[in-house]
């Protein structure tokens, strides 16, 4: 049976030159920690002129 998502999630979203993106999951047993550089995904969102500045905490 899948669980909601626990622990901390922060998103830090700048569409433009920098993003940055830091993920953490845990679900039973398994956890997620996914942190990607500002580079890569920038280009690919490089259609995106705005900024758009995300903060999700929530603790389940």
């Amino acid at each position: 049976m899948f669980r909601p998502f626990r622990n901390l999630y922060q998103i830090n979203y700048k569409f433009g030159d920098t993003l940055q993106m830091e993920i953490e999951w845990d679900c039973h047993t398994s956890t997620l920690a996914l942190k990607t550089g500002a580079y890569q995904l920038s280009r690919l969102l490089k259609r995106r002129s705005s900024h758009i500045l995300f903060l999700w905490k929530n603790e389940w």
